[in-house]
C-alpha cells in the first residue's frame, strides 16, 4: 500500500500550532482496506520548549465543547520522538492524503524546524477537500447515516476519512473498485 492518511489534532490553526495527537494508516485507494496504522499523542511542553504555539479559542474548544474527546493527555511522547517515529513510519508514502492546507502543511513544518529529512516530497501531498469537491461528493456520517464512534482521534480520524475519499474515488473513476 502506497497511500497514506495523515490527520492531526492541534490547538491551534496556524503552521507552528503545537500538535498533540498525530495519526495515520496506510490503506488502499482502490478497495479501502487499511494497512499499517500509527498513533501517537504528543507531549504539549516539548512542543512549546520548541517554539511551537497555542491559540486561546483551540484551548477553549477543546475543554468545552470536546472535553470527552480530550484523551491526548494520556501516554504522551516528545515531539521529537513522534516525529521521528513519524517519518519511519511514513518513509514509504508516495501519496499522503489529508486537508493538505492544514494537516500537511503543519507536519512538513514539523519535519523541516525540527531538522528532519520527511520521506516524502511536497508533491506526494493529496487534498481531501479537493477530492470531494470534483467528485461532488458529500461526506456521509454512515450508510444508515448515524455518527461515527469517536470524534478528534486523529487515527480514528484518518480511518473515517480514507472511507469517503474512496468513495469519491471510485465516482470519479466510474468504477466501483471496492
Amino acid at each position: 500500500m502506497d497511500d497514506l492518511m495523515l490527520d492531526l489534532e492541534t490547538l491551534g490553526t496556524s503552521p507552528d500550532t503545537v500538535v498533540v495527537q498525530i495519526g495515520a494508516c496506510y490503506f488502499s485507494n482502490k478497495t479501502g482496506k487499511i494497512g499499517k496504522k500509527f498513533k501517537v499523542n504528543v507531549d504539549i511542553d516539548s512542543c512549546l520548549r520548541e517554539g511551537f504555539t497555542v491559540e486561546g479559542n483551540a484551548i477553549k474548544w477543546w475543554l468545552t465543547e470536546q472535553a470527552k474527546n480530550a484523551t491526548f493527555f494520556n501516554d504522551t511522547t516528545n515531539v521529537r520522538a513522534a516525529i521521528y517515529d513519524f517519518i519511519e513510519f511514513s518513509w514509504k508514502a508516495e501519496r499522503v492524503w489529508s486537508h493538505a492546507t492544514f494537516d500537511f502543511v503543519i507536519m512538513m513544518n514539523y519535519i523541516n524546524r525540527l531538522g528532519c529529512t520527511p520521506g516524502f516530497g511536497y508533491k506526494s501531498a493529496r487534498d481531501i477537500r479537493t477530492l470531494l469537491d470534483l467528485s461532488h461528493s458529500k461526506i456521509k456520517y454512515s450508510e444508515d447515516n448515524t455518527p461515527r464512534a469517536g470524534e478528534h482521534d486523529a487515527l480514528e480520524d484518518c480511518i473515517y476519512q480514507v472511507g469517503y475519499c474512496v468513495k469519491a474515488l471510485n465516482k470519479l473513476s466510474g468504477e466501483n473498485r471496492i
